[in-house]
């Protein structure tokens, strides 16, 4: 996780092409992922609305750039200072926060918004307008079009109002599952941890007893990764079970005889729940009755 903490301050003129260098970089090695905020008050000092949260967004995007390891974040967040008052604050520290501790306790595959691992319990409330109430569902979802991440305050099962971050989207254009943060995570996750279990098997014999090594040895890692609900399934295709050239079906003879070596892997990643319908029915003596779906 990278941020570029309170550059819209320290550089109020050239911030945005400062965060455009470090996107470039961060986009062309898909390493880490970057936050990037929009501003809680406007160039005016204003508090920002959600009108101009979206204009800002435009402006950051335009500048900035989409990619499935950037994403932004917005709203600011109100909290008292070591004296007692209330200071509007940024936000990334937070972010930062939710998501290291969400990593730390149930993986860095889950999302870290919402009522379970997004309340920020020392919070009270977002600098801007709280979009968190029921009526504000469609001003809600016009920022998550434009990929923006925000902490509101909502009604929790059991602790009254809380703020939370709310939407753990990237700014993926594309309609696939890496337009979620959890699962751009969950690849990253999956590259570092791997990285140097593979690395360890360079210099070994490329044979068909090193390709079995490296897959017993792999291979309990992603059943632990399935029982904690990080992926639904996964295959490693590496020609782990070959015993003779002619078994191969990913690599071939040439390739192996050269030092090279092919794996791939097959997952199918958990997605976080987004929606849910529930249709209310009355059932009359006359037979049910269909009323709304809320």
């Amino acid at each position: 996780q990278l941020i570029l903490s309170h550059i819209h301050q320290h550089l109020p003129n050239y911030y945005m092409e400062a965060l455009a260098t470090v996107a470039d970089i961060v986009k062309s090695q898909y390493e880490i992922v970057l936050y990037v905020e929009v501003p809680k008050e406007d160039s005016t000092g204003n508090i920002q609305t959600p009108d101009n949260i979206i204009a800002a967004l435009k402006t950051l995007e335009a500048t900035v750039g989409y990619a499935k390891n950037i994403a932004y974040f917005g709203g600011g967040i109100k909290y008292y200072n070591e004296n007692g008052a209330l200071q509007n604050c940024d936000v990334l520290g937070t972010v930062l926060g939710l998501g290291d501790a969400s990593a730390s306790n149930y993986g860095p595959y889950m999302s870290f918004a919402g009522m379970n691992r997004g309340v920020v319990n020392d919070a009270l409330g977002p600098v801007t307008e709280n979009l968190g109430a029921p009526a504000k569902i469609d001003k809600l979802q016009e920022l998550a079009e434009w990929f923006c991440n925000i902490f509101v305050v909502k009604d929790t099962p059991n602790q009254g109002k809380r703020t939370m971050l709310w939407h753990n989207f990237t700014s993926s254009p594309k309609s696939d599952s890496e337009k979620f943060l959890s699962i751009v995570r969950l690849n990253l996750y999956l590259k570092k941890s791997l990285r140097p279990i593979l690395e360890s098997y360079l210099e070994e014999p490329n044979n068909f007893e090193t390709w079995s090594k490296m897959y017993l040895e792999v291979d309990p890692y992603f059943q632990d990764l399935q029982n904690r609900n990080g992926v639904h399934s996964y295959e490693w295709q590496g020609d782990q079970f070959a015993t003779s050239f002619d078994d191969l079906q990913v690599n071939n003879e040439k390739d192996v005889r050269q030092g090279k070596y092919k794996a791939n892997l097959v997952i199918k990643e958990v997605v976080a729940l987004q929606e849910i319908n529930i249709g209310i029915v009355l059932d009359a003596s006359s037979g049910a009755i269909n009323i709304e779906q809320a």
